[in-house]
């Protein structure tokens, strides 16, 4: 279960930590190809891909989020749970904890 990476994201997100924060947050939906042109200049500095490549690596994995046959944002936990046995952390809890904020 190492290395597993699981998506997280959208209006519901930006609503829990904006609240977590005690300001508002907006989820800015952007089409793939400019979320990947964006990705792609804040990665600029740390990247060892050419633009390019890059930007349609990035499509690639975008597209797979959104569209792909596996539906990554849709996990049921029940499986993972089985495998890896700890207690789920609410985002708000977590954020909590990262942001040094009280719930």
């Amino acid at each position: 279960m190492s290395g597993r990476a699981d998506n997280v994201g959208g209006p519901d997100l930006a609503r829990r930590l904006g609240a977590v924060l005690g300001r508002p947050l907006r989820f800015d939906p952007r089409p793939i190809p400019d979320f990947c042109e964006a990705m792609a200049g804040v990665l600029k500095h740390v990247a060892t891909l050419g633009h390019e490549c890059l930007t349609g690596a990035l499509r690639r994995i975008d597209e797979w989020d959104h569209f792909g046959e596996e539906k990554p944002f849709s996990v049921d936990m029940a499986p993972i749970l089985a495998d890896l046995p700890v207690k789920l952390t609410r985002l708000e809890d977590w954020a909590c904890t990262h942001f040094r904020m009280e719930a």
